[in-house]
């Protein structure tokens, strides 16, 4: 100052006179002065105290620096280690994002704004453009579309849905097609909306909507209009369609359409009908007419009441016609069945006349032509003339006779008319020339089911097989009754019912699981208990068609019978039933017992009467593991007839893993109704839901979801088995074999109700691979219950449906015997209920019988079923002690029920005895009971009245099943004798080559299969009934022995021929070593050779080997078949030998050697059996006949015969004395039996046969004096 330089102050650095200017370093000027303390900030650039930093500096906590410190980064000229809200960072500054903007990408654009702003291309709006039209809730941003982890409500994307949610939208209301108050879930394919999965509100194309549900069939009418099924038609109907117009080439007739109009009415070209005119009953147009109403005659396509000109009004047609029809009489050009009452009939002409002709007579209004004899007459016939006509002349006994015309034949005093169905004759049985053209051109006879009508020339048919007349029949069609084929007991329009003939009736039940056979009367089966379901192989032969193992009954009033289809089922529409011989009718009027039914009339499945839906589930469990192959199976419920449902195709819902989708989509496309899911096609840990449309045998269509999730790896797989009910815990591991990881871990189960209800809950620590049973007495039958079960890590839920148990019936006496009287009593159980008083309560009984002789119902004294009171105990009676009953009780809760047979006390022991078929089994009585009961498996086989002390009878033709024991029960009381039936021979084959041949020819057998013990026998037969009667009684006593008692497997045997030129029937009979018999037959057809009977004889020495017994007996056999054929001649002038004219004396001497040679022969054979016997006696015996005994058998032949004789006679009295001794031998306590065949030891052809030879030996004695007689007469 004042040019004086002062000191400035200390640390500063510049100085005037108003205080310092600028500070050193370390200090900051502050007012004029330096000071080492600022009181707001320190700029260390200017070394200044500041109140704020000036620019171009950067305030970093109280300093102001040219630069910020590193880790600290500029905003706003300050350093801050953070850049703060609303901010962005970009090279070490912190700018200020946008206005509105909370998070921003620079300083001009925004990411995300303050609410309620969007953002949108980096600026905050307040409302999104059309462009982005979306605002995101919860990022405030605008979108062209909500992301996924939001729902779309308006144009809002929101985080929660207030709503429904339907495909990520939140919506106030589901949209067309889907339904849901919470999740918008798809309607069924075929409907286009719907309140509920199954309520459909409105259908799809070509599927209609009736009773909630859509069908491409109604079972109403169908309106095309509303896509509605209906119960009538506001427009226009067509073959049950609501038409708004009528169809191509219909006519519209009223409301409804017709391919073709009514009668009265006709097809305009508008299609419609209009209606003709009123004479007409059919038409083209309204004046041109094609039929015309009686009394009105078509002329011109017209309808007059009289035909014009020389036409004739003809009735019969209601047409004008050139001449009437035959038999109508001509009047006025008119064609009248009767003439008026004032004009006479000219039957001769058809004419109405007021007077007969000259040759015409008159009886009742009508003129009848004379005899062509007569030229007057009183009536008709050669007797009746009053004078001849030319060229015949009256007789003394008043005949007219001269030549006769055609349709007359001649007698010796008159011409008599032929046949009627002769239009000429020879005489007054053979015709010369056919009336009509339908007869048959040999006899002029009328074929079947026609007959000659005098009244006409053609045969008229009548509705018979065989008839006279229109009404009167010879033979019926279709069962019904001569003379008029009436039926008494009529079944439908066509069928008359007898013992053998029923016509069934075969429909489906309405869930179409069920098919009934409905009789319309009472029928009974041969079965111990038809009313309890049993195998349906009892009922039908081809009864796999109904399912595996399908069970039938017979309805409780005896009406019909069910056949409960199984699955797997594949009997359809138009499949006739095979029924086995087991069903009985009529048995309310006991007109058929013992006969079977053989026919049945309508035996074909016919179309169900509704047409039910098909509804069927899938058993695939609602959790399953990816290790283990997934069955996907039907369960077949109702509408389905048991057979495994055509499923159309699969379709698989969304899914958010695209490729899971599209890999189980392309699977599903390619399988068929089931199917099996192979290891590695799902993927873990994901939901499936597939849906499954599917049609039944009517063609109707339906749909059914599934849904199934796939479980993690290593988690617990639990899963339920029923019958009986368990819960099964496994554990896998997919990445070993499913190997079973052993740890621990907790299960809890609950099981509940829709209304939540808990009716079972246990919590437990269990092993891998662990049952836990449960108690099904506690959970509630035919009631949806939800089961639950979690191991910690999964849970799985399913709805479960247990069925009800049986009904139980328990009978509280012991036994019961036959021919006593006696009370039944039953008590069911209901084993729903474990409490076991409480089970027997609400239960309903029923009680029938059954006679177990016929198997039909237990009738009174009245011939009246036997009826008893609905209640536990049923009282019986004795019944005169001559049958016994079965009583069956049925008891019922409801819709459940059990039937029950109540049988008499039976024997129950093993049977100790064998016998065969054949055996005559003898029992003596002791305890004077008054019948006899064969039984097996509780069926009568026989009822025996017992007269005496000892009953016969053998089994033969009583049955046939050799695996069940046979009973002989005596009456009253319950003694009783089992016998086991022994079996015959099996697979035992026999074979005859060749099977046609000449008389004396050989023919070879071979046996097959013949099993060591077993031996053989050869028979032949001239009749097949004799062979039959033989087989079927089992004992031949008719047959001719080829070979006996055999085992060679081959050999050869000869035949003659027969009188006539049927087959000769040869019988093999394979007897076991037990005795049991088994026949085969074959034929062959033996010619005769044509002979001259000297020639024959000759063949005889040929072919004859005379060491063998049975080619004597067939040479012996064709000698006298030959015999018999002889046609006998009177051979007058030629000296003859033989019956038949032939033969020279060296021929008949010659002859005579043979004879000798063969008795020769046949002696020295021996007799080792009864068949041998009978070879040997018919064969001497006819030999006999032929040869004088006197001068070629010797004494010691004689004696030899004799002897032979003897000792088979012998033998067979030792048989029957053996009788006796069996008789005490075998005993019981209560009888006395014996088993031996009587009636073939007294088999009478062969004792006559021996009785006739021996009156021969006893005349050649008495002749011839010899020593040996004293023999044969003692």
């Amino acid at each position: 100052s004042n040019f004086i330089c002062y000191d400035c102050s200390q640390n500063c650095f510049e100085c005037d006179s108003f205080g310092c200017n600028k500070c050193a370093n370390g200090s900051f000027l502050n007012d004029g002065s330096c000071s080492n303390y600022c009181p707001y900030y320190y700029n260390v650039v200017l070394n200044k105290c500041e109140q704020l930093c000036p620019e171009g500096t950067f305030l970093h906590i109280d300093q102001c620096s040219a630069s910020c410190p590193a880790n600290t980064y500029i905003y706003l000229q300050t350093c801050i280690a953070d850049c703060p809200f609303k901010t962005i960072l970009i090279d070490s500054i912190c700018y200020q994002c946008p206005e509105r903007c909370l998070v921003c990408k620079n300083q001009y654009e925004c990411l995300n704004c303050e609410e309620p702003y969007y953002q949108y291309k980096g600026e905050c709006v307040v409302a999104c453009p059309t462009a982005l039209p979306y605002q995101n809730k919860i990022y405030y941003a605008c979108q062209s579309e909500c992301s996924p982890n939001t729902y779309e409500r308006g144009y809002d994307c929101v985080k929660e849905c207030d709503l429904i949610i339907y495909q990520n939208k939140c919506l106030k209301q589901c949209p067309y097609g889907y339904y849901g108050s919470i999740i918008c879930k798809p309607c069924k394919l075929e409907c286009k909306a719907c309140n509920d999965f199954n309520i459909c509100t409105e259908c799809s194309e070509n599927f209609y909507l009736e009773r909630n549900q859509c069908d491409t069939q109604c079972t109403r009418i169908k309106d095309l209009k509303q896509k509605k099924c209906v119960d009538s038609c506001s427009s226009l109907l067509y073959q049950n369609v609501c038409y708004e117009t009528c169809p191509i080439n219909t006519y519209q007739y009223a409301n409804t359409c017709l391919q073709k109009c009514l009668d009265g009415y006709f097809g305009s070209t508008e299609f419609k009908c209009e209606k003709c005119s009123s004479q007409c009953i059919t038409c083209t147009s309204f004046n041109q007419c094609n039929s015309c109403k009686i009394g009105y005659y078509l002329y011109q396509q017209q309808c007059l009441d009289q035909c014009p000109g020389k036409l004739f009004s003809n009735p019969s047609t209601s047409q004008c016609s050139q001449s009437c029809p035959d038999k109508l009489y001509i009047f006025n050009n008119q064609c009248l069945y009767e003439c008026p009452s004032n004009y006479y009939n000219d039957t001769e002409n058809y004419k109405c006349v007021s007077s007969c002709g000259k040759q015409q007579y008159l009886t009742k209004n009508s003129c009848y032509p004379c005899s062509f004899e007569c030229d007057q007459c009183t009536a008709y016939g050669n007797k009746n003339c009053i004078a001849c006509a030319n060229n015949y002349v009256l007789t003394e006994d008043g005949h007219c006779f001269g030549k006769c015309k055609a349709g007359y034949y001649q007698t010796s005093n008159s011409c008599e008319q032929c046949l009627h169905k002769c239009l000429t004759c020879q005489n007054g049985t053979e015709c010369i020339q056919c009336r009509g053209n339908n007869r048959d051109q040999i006899d002029c006879s009328c074929p079947k089911g026609f007959y000659d009508d005098s009244f006409y020339d053609n045969c008229q048919k009548c509705p018979c097989e065989e008839c006279t007349s229109q009404s009167e029949c010879l033979v019926c069609k279709n069962n019904l009754q001569v003379p008029n084929c009436s039926c008494n007991r009529r079944l439908n329009q066509d069928w008359c019912i007898t013992c053998q003939v029923a016509s069934v009736k075969i429909n489906y039940s309405d869930d179409l699981n069920s098919i009934i056979v409905y009789f319309g009367y009472m029928i009974s089966v041969n079965l111990i208990n038809p009313f309890q379901p049993s195998s349906c192989s009892f009922w039908f032969t081809n009864a796999e068609i109904f399912g595996q193992d399908a069970q039938c009954y017979l309805s409780w009033d005896r009406y019909a019978v069910h056949i409960l289809l199984e699955p797997y089922a594949s009997v359809n529409v138009g499949d006739k039933l095979s029924f086995q011989q087991s069903f009985y009718r009529d048995v309310n009027q006991g007109l058929c017992d013992g006969q079977y039914i053989e026919i049945f009339i309508d035996g074909a499945v016919k179309e169900p009467q509704v047409q039910t839906k098909p509804y069927i589930l899938f058993d695939v469990p609602s959790v399953v593991s990816t290790c283990k192959t997934i069955e996907i199976k039907q369960i077949l419920l109702e509408g389905t007839a048991k057979k495994i449902q055509e499923v159309l195709f699969w379709s698989l819902h969304e899914m958010d893993n695209e490729d899971y989708y599209l890999q189980m989509d392309a699977f599903l496309a390619d399988q068929k109704s089931e199917f099996i899911i192979p290891i590695g096609t799902l993927a873990s840990n994901v939901t499936y839901i597939i849906t499954a449309k599917y049609m039944n045998f009517i063609n109707r269509v339906n749909f059914t979801t599934f849904t199934f999730t796939t479980l993690p790896d290593l988690v617990p797989y639990i899963f339920l088995q029923y019958n009986p009910l368990i819960v099964r815990v496994y554990v896998f591991d997919c990445k070993v074999t499913y190997s079973d990881l052993k740890n621990e871990f907790n299960l809890t189960i609950q099981i509940s109700d829709s209304n939540n209800k808990t009716y079972l809950s246990m919590h437990q620590s269990i092993n891998p691979i662990y049952e836990v049973p449960l108690n099904e007495s506690l959970l509630p039958k035919e009631t949806p219950l939800l089961f639950m079960a979690s191991t910690g890590s999964s849970i799985i839920h399913e709805k479960i449906y247990l069925k009800s148990k049986n009904i139980d019936i328990q009978f509280l006496q012991k036994n019961r015997f036959i021919g006593l009287d006696n009370q039944i009593n039953a008590r069911a159980f209901d084993r729903n209920i474990k409490d076991e008083v409480l089970s027997t309560l609400n239960i309903e009984y029923q009680w029938q019988c059954n006679n177990l002789f016929n198997l039909q119902p237990c009738k009174t004294e009245e011939n009246k079923i036997m009826e008893f009171p609905s209640r536990r105990i049923a009282d019986i009676y004795a019944d005169s002690q001559n049958t016994t009953f079965v009583f069956f009780v049925k008891a019922s809760k409801d819709n459940r029920w059990t039937v029950k047979e109540k049988k008499f006390v039976l024997n129950q022991e093993i049977p100790q005895n064998s016998v065969n078929l054949n055996d005559e089994i003898t029992i003596l009585i002791r305890n004077n009971q008054k019948y006899a009961f064969i039984m097996q498996e509780f069926k009568i086989l026989a009822s025996i009245n017992i007269k005496s002390q000892t009953l016969k009878f053998r089994l033969t033709g009583l049955t046939t099943n050799y695996n069940s024991p046979v009973y002989i029960y005596l009456v009253p009381g319950n003694e009783s004798i089992a016998f086991q039936l022994n079996n015959p021979p099996s697979e035992v084959k026999f074979f005859i080559d060749p099977l046609i041949g000449e008389s004396l020819d050989y023919f070879n057998y071979s046996i097959q299969n013949l099993q060591p013990g077993n031996i053989f026998s050869i028979y032949y037969y001239f009749e097949k009934r004799i062979l039959q009667n033989d087989v079927n009684l089992q004992s031949i006593n008719y047959g001719i022995p080829l070979v006996i008692n055999s085992q060679e497997l081959e050999g050869s045997f000869q035949l003659p021929n027969g009188i006539i030129d049927d087959a000769i029937s040869v019988l093999c009979q394979i007897e076991s070593a037990k005795g049991s018999m088994f026949y085969l037959v074959w034929d062959i057809q033996v010619n005769r050779k044509n002979y001259q009977q000297n020639k024959l004889y000759e063949s005889f020495n040929n072919q004859t080997n005379f060491s063998n017994l049975q080619s004597i007996h067939t040479m012996t056999k064709l000698m006298e078949i030959e015999q018999q054929q002889v046609c006998l001649k009177q051979c007058s002038g030629v000296e003859y030998y033989f019956d038949d004219c032939s033969g020279t004396l060296e021929d008949y001497n010659n002859f005579g050697n043979l004879i000798l040679n063969a008795l020769q022969q046949l002696i020295k054979n021996p007799i080792t059996n009864d068949d041998e016997f009978r070879l040997y006696s018919q064969s001497l015996l006819h030999l006999s006949t032929l040869q004088d005994l006197n001068n070629t058998i010797t004494n010691s032949d004689s004696q030899q015969i004799l002897e032979q004789y003897i000792q088979n006679l012998n033998q067979r009295l030792e048989k029957i004395n053996q009788f006796s001794i069996n008789l005490e031998y075998q005993s019981t306590a209560y009888l006395n039996y014996s088993q031996i065949d009587i009636r073939s030891l007294e088999n009478q052809n062969d004792l006559h046969t021996a009785l006739k030879s021996t009156t021969l030996l006893s005349m050649n004695c008495k002749v011839a004096q010899k020593p040996f007689c004293q023999l044969q007469l003692n």
